[in-house]
């Protein structure tokens, strides 16, 4: 506890399995704040594009490195938008007044195939866009650490992309998706 709160603790490394701190979760959200200028910001652009009364769901899109023939031998799977039309569907089935909003590193892929249906991010900067889908209700989470953390902080429920790390890869040999993916989170495939 003393070390969470001071301001010389760093952590290091790809801690997204929620084992490393399911005894202390809490704790951890508490410490994991945004900065006000952030929250602020993000706050502002919630409160004048996501209608009254509508549940807010924050889908995350990793393309980008992703997306390269060396990444992709090793395991780095990237979701087909079929994946999110499909968990935007479940997302409506559980809460019909859903309201969809987008961030990504890829953003001009996430227009063409989901801009019909969900708001883009207006940032440019992954503090703010974290902070965007963590402030959601609810979270559609694709592939990588960032996707984890999105869907980790924002506590609601979370589907996410079944086939990764892609079966059969060295990265899928190393993982244990047990400890990855939380029990309670929804697997879905393309």
């Amino acid at each position: 506890y003393r070390h969470l709160h001071s301001p010389r603790t760093k952590i290091r490394g790809y801690v997204q399995s929620f084992r490393y701190f399911e005894n202390s979760e809490d704790l951890i959200k508490s410490c994991f704040q945004f900065k006000p200028e952030i929250r602020q910001t993000v706050s502002r652009f919630l409160i004048a594009s996501v209608p009254k009364h509508r549940v807010t769901v924050g889908i995350h899109i990793r393309r980008g490195d992703f997306m390269t023939a060396k990444s992709q031998r090793r395991g780095l799977s990237v979701a087909k938008a079929s994946f999110f039309h499909k968990a935007m569907d479940l997302m409506l089935n559980r809460y019909p007044n859903a309201f969809f909003i987008v961030a990504s590193n890829d953003l001009k892929w996430a227009k063409q195939n989901l801009g019909s249906r969900a708001v883009m991010t207006p940032f440019t900067s992954a503090q703010h866009d974290l902070a965007l889908l963590a402030s959601c209700q609810h979270s559609i989470i694709s592939t990588g650490s960032f996707s984890w953390w999105a869907g980790w902080l924002s506590n609601g429920t979370t589907i996410y992309y079944k086939n990764y790390p892609r079966n059969g890869s060295s990265l899928f040999a190393g993982a244990k998706l047990s400890d990855y993916y939380y029990k309670h989170w929804i697997p879905l495939s393309d």
